[in-house]
């Protein structure tokens, strides 16, 4: 009788690849714009092949030029996840703006202009 574990494989990888994304965006990056982004979440596709990440930033720059400052550091972002996660493939990195907060915040004020 196997042991079954309360979480997936992928759901393992996706801890620790969030922690060294997060350690990544603190220590590596040399991007000072970057300095105020938020992975607010990511999700790794079951074959492991896609990790999508969740982007949230503060209002200094456009939602387009922080994608494009991701895209500049994808290799540098893919070289660190191979040196601290043993893959046999390093996933394809994908990021996308997360607008929870922004929508939050609009719904707020409409409730607010409600009340």
């Amino acid at each position: 009788m196997s042991k079954r574990r309360p979480f997936s494989r992928v759901d393992r990888l996706q801890a620790e690849l969030r922690k060294v994304v997060e350690t990544f965006l603190a220590f590596e990056c040399q991007i000072e714009e970057l300095k105020n982004t938020t992975v607010t979440h990511i999700n790794l596709t079951k074959d492991l092949s896609i990790l999508k990440l969740y982007i949230s930033h503060t209002e200094m720059h456009s939602d387009r030029r922080i994608l494009e400052f991701f895209g500049s550091i994808k290799g540098k972002l893919k070289n660190s996840i191979g040196k601290n996660i043993r893959m046999r493939r390093i996933p394809e990195l994908q990021f996308q703006i997360d607008n929870q907060l922004k929508e939050a915040e609009r719904i707020e004020q409409l409730i607010n202009s409600i009340s």
